[in-house]
């Protein structure tokens, strides 16, 4: 079949059911392909035992020959290698079972070689392990070419689950058998797909004494959920930083890649969140670029703030010259600058920086020299929101592709009721009732809300009280995922200045938290401390003029199915900058 690309997942997502696992959709996907390049004979593997798969090739049959393809279907499995060899003469009647045998040594040599080319590319400084699904940690378009982005992160990657390793796994049954008998202890029952896999290899990771483990699963596998818990338990008694990642076809590749960043990072500064100041004179700067604002703040070499700037994001090139207009009127020399938000990389690129660091690390680091004996911080901003909790190390979460558990969906739902967003909190405090509101979709708690003041004539501050709650509620449910939330408990980003919000977790968690004075701009000041300690001898930064940049469109390519929309960044009519061709043809 041809390579997974966005083409196979459009032609599987568009007859699938929605909440059927990736592996179905991509499958189905690629079988079409196949039958659309004329082919007539699709083989399609059967999986064993309680995995789901084993009944996808019944049920893409029916499912192809409904959409009026024409074709056999063949049906394989480990079970049934008399069958396989039956199909095969089928197909080829010169074919015995002496060629299929040499074709099989012949492929397995041919994986092995192809396999130790791979690990040639580990030249990292820390191990990371993957476990999870065999299908999302082997295709590479599905799991967002994971492998690829952490080795640039200068990590080595370890495959938990290869198609040697899977070979080995059923051929040979004494592969891994010491760790695979204390996982039965832990999981006494068949789980089915490679739950149990997951559960093992992840406990032999902890052995060899990696430094982090990922959990790969597509979104509603039931054997990977099932057993996710199972590794937070083996994980946190080994100390060992674990971050599951689910995908389907709707997965923020921006939101995915600051998460791995985050871990990777977290795992390097071992929970140590403390930065010196420094003897060399100078003023170091820090930059957020989220979804909402864009947020500046300078500091001295002792860790004074000097200035501090909130903007509201009106496009992020626009943005950073209406700051730097504000700010080079103090006519401060920058000896260092960081970047760091969801629009770090074009921040960088346009002002020029010596760190580009996740706003994880960022927030924690600015928390920690206001607030040194946190132990949880919430940062809920207008698009994402995320929980960090610190023990011995740094752990997160943020939600991955849903904005229900955000400042967006208070905004929304407060225009809809003639409402502006600064006045919601203090309207909140007027309220005589708490009405129990949807919180997990911004749209099913919106259209709750209209029932509610069509129905009932609700009254406005009991609404948003209930949003603001509903809110929390999701936050908590979708972030905190089972784990001890310890105070003192501190919270900042954009939500910190709604009271509404505020009392709503105080609420939920019995306890009283804290609202730094820098709340809305903990992030660029965090970002600050992270260029002081980069401090360069020569800095990148360009300087506050950048009146001659500007950011456009350069073509969208249609050279394949991925359709990349190429960008580009010009600087005196220059083009300095080109990217977001996956391929990289068009890349500068």
């Amino acid at each position: 079949p041809p390579p997974i690309s966005k083409n196979t997942i459009k032609l599987g997502v568009e007859c699938s059911q929605e909440m059927i696992c990736y592996p179905y959709k991509t499958s189905l996907g690629s079988n079409r392909e196949c039958l659309e390049k004329g082919a007539n004979c699709l083989i399609m593997y059967e999986t064993v035992g309680t995995c789901r798969f084993r009944h996808y090739a019944h049920l893409q049959e029916k499912t192809l020959k409904e959409l009026g393809y024409d074709f056999e279907m063949y049906y394989t499995s480990w079970k049934h290698p008399l069958k396989i060899i039956k199909f095969a003469k089928e197909l080829n009647p010169k074919i015995n079972i002496f060629k299929i045998i040499k074709a099989g040594i012949k492929t397995y040599k041919k994986i092995k070689e192809l396999e130790m080319k791979e690990l040639e590319k580990n030249k990292g400084d820390i191990n990371i392990g993957l476990v999870g699904e065999i299908y999302t940690i082997l295709e590479d378009v599905i799991n967002m070419n994971i492998e690829e982005k952490l080795q640039k992160l200068n990590v080595n990657v370890d495959k938990s689950v290869t198609l040697l390793s899977f070979l080995k796994h059923r051929l040979t049954p004494f592969h891994k058998t010491k760790v695979k008998r204390e996982a039965k202890k832990l999981l006494k029952f068949k789980i089915g797909g490679h739950g149990f896999e997951s559960v093992y290899n992840t406990m032999d990771y902890c052995k060899r004494n990696f430094d982090g483990i990922i959990h790969l699963t597509p979104l509603t596998c039931m054997p990977e959920t099932t057993v996710s818990k199972l590794l937070d338990i083996i994980c946190k008694k080994n100390n060992m930083p674990i971050m599951h990642l689910s995908f389907d076809d709707n997965k923020s590749e921006g939101l995915f890649k600051t998460r791995i960043e985050a871990f990777v990072e977290t795992i390097r500064r071992k929970g140590n969140l403390n930065v010196a100041s420094i003897e060399e004179k100078g003023y170091h700067m820090g930059i957020d670029t989220g979804s909402v604002s864009i947020n500046f703040a300078i500091i001295d070499n002792k860790k004074n703030i000097i200035k501090t700037l909130y903007l509201e994001n009106k496009g992020v090139v626009e943005t950073i010259k209406e700051g730097f207009e504000i700010l080079k009127k103090d006519n401060i020399k920058i000896s260092s600058v960081g970047v760091t938000g969801s629009g770090k990389e074009l921040t960088a690129m346009v002002v020029g920086a010596d760190t580009l660091d996740t706003e994880i690390i960022a927030h924690a680091i600015g928390t920690n020299h206001f607030v040194p004996d946190f132990k949880t911080i919430f940062e809920i901003g207008g698009e994402d929101s995320k929980i960090m909790f610190r023990s011995s190390n740094l752990d997160f979460n943020m939600n991955d592709s849903c904005g229900g558990g955000t400042g967006s969906m208070i905004k929304a739902i407060a225009n809809r009721l003639g409402v502006s967003i600064e006045e919601v909190g203090a309207l909140t405090l007027n309220s005589k009732n708490s009405l129990s509101l949807p919180g997990k979709c911004g749209l099913f708690c919106q259209s709750a809300v209209v029932h509610q003041r069509n129905v009932f004539d609700a009254k406005k501050e009991d609404l948003l009280k209930g949003v603001c709650e509903a809110l929390i509620i999701n936050t908590l449910s979708m972030l905190s995922q089972g784990k001890q939330l310890n105070p003192p408990f501190v919270f900042q980003g954009g939500c910190s200045l709604n009271i509404g919000i505020i009392k709503a977790l105080e609420k939920k968690l019995g306890h009283k938290i804290i609202v730094p004075k820098y709340n809305t701009v903990m992030g660029a000041i965090g970002e600050a401390f992270l260029a002081l300690e980069k401090n360069p001898e020569k800095t990148n930064f360009k300087g506050f003029d950048v009146s001659d940049v500007k950011a456009s469109i350069f073509k969208k390519c249609g050279d394949c199915s991925n359709n990349c929309m190429v960008h580009q960044l010009i600087e005196n009519r220059e083009v300095i900058r080109r990217w977001g061709s996956k391929c990289g043809k068009w890349n500068i």
